[in-house]
């Protein structure tokens, strides 16, 4: 187990650290084959229920935009690319109102998109539209234990959810391992991983 931890972190490059506390992130705007190894992403995650953090989890998540696109680079522990384990993406314009994209990336480069509709102060109402087949598409490879899905959506897709250069939207991460439990970015650490308007400051950079 120790050495499949320490080929997992070579692989991500040194620099790579799977537990840095960070109260908020950046959409960088990048291109190129190097892109994913310059963008930025969440670092801490804890457990949804009690706010645990897990000193097994290993989890790693990149993202980014183009003129064309927005990506997202998820990278979990896995036996297979078909393995239990998926993630679920939460962008919205306003932390505590307005729509909220749900994005839900599965087993298998499956990928459901859903539109949410919040009451004022971030609930939600119940009320929601799925979003057509072909939102966006997901590209999943394994290898040496390590399953790497890259999400790739139209950039002109997500801009009323907030993904506007030069403005500021809100994000969240959840992984849904295996065994049941969910685990979340904890944005702020001071609130449970349930507060529904607990979403992190992610400022669109031009």
């Amino acid at each position: 187990m120790k050495a499949l931890f320490l080929s997992f972190v070579l692989l991500f490059s040194a620099e790579v650290l799977f537990a840095v506390p960070r109260a908020s992130t950046e959409l960088l705007k990048l291109s190129g084959s190097q892109a994913a190894a310059k963008a930025h992403g969440p670092g801490r995650w804890l457990d949804n229920v009690t706010s645990a953090a897990d000193p097994e989890l290993e989890l790693f998540v990149r993202f980014w935009y183009d003129d064309t696109n927005l990506y997202f680079s998820l990278k979990d522990m896995a036996e297979s690319a078909d393995d239990k384990g998926g993630w679920e993406i939460h962008i919205t314009q306003k932390n505590d109102r307005g729509d909220l994209l749900r994005l839900t990336v599965g087993p298998g480069a499956k990928l459901a998109a859903r539109n949410i509709i919040r009451r004022n102060g971030g609930e939600e109402s119940g009320k929601f539209t799925d979003l057509p087949d072909g939102f966006g598409t997901v590209k999943t490879t394994f290898a040496e234990n390590i399953r790497t899905s890259i999400v790739t959506i139209p950039i002109e897709k997500v801009k009323v959810f907030g993904i506007v250069p030069g403005t500021v939207c809100f994000m969240n991460f959840f992984y849904l391992a295996g065994n049941g439990k969910v685990y979340g970015w904890n944005p702020t650490g001071k609130r449970k991983r349930t507060t529904p308007w607990c979403l992190g400051r992610v400022p669109v950079l031009k």
